[in-house]
């Protein structure tokens, strides 16, 4: 589905992304920032990471060099229960 959006190299990058998400929703422990409305810290035993609710970033590694969903965001997104889909489309910028 990906790749009516994109190109195959995005869509290969974020398929991985997307099955750690999913897998990791349940694990990752996700707190409201008690100081910046919006954003969200997600946690386990790595390290911690913030994604920012109005646009779907993440200050990961990976959201940050591919400007692509990562895992942390399509994590957060299943946990809540969105009802859409769990990848944010807006996120995938046409290449």
């Amino acid at each position: 589905m990906v790749l009516r959006f994109t190109t195959h190299h995005a869509a290969k990058a974020v398929e991985p992304q997307y099955a750690a998400g999913l897998h990791k929703a349940d694990t990752y422990r996700f707190k409201p920032d008690p100081v910046e409305p919006g954003v969200v810290t997600v946690s386990d035993e790595k390290p911690v990471h913030q994604i920012q609710l109005l646009d779907w970033t993440c200050n990961c590694e990976f959201a940050l060099s591919m400007r692509l969903p990562c895992r942390h965001v399509i994590a957060y997104r299943k946990h809540t229960g969105v009802k859409e889909n769990v990848i944010p489309w807006n996120r995938i910028i046409e290449r």
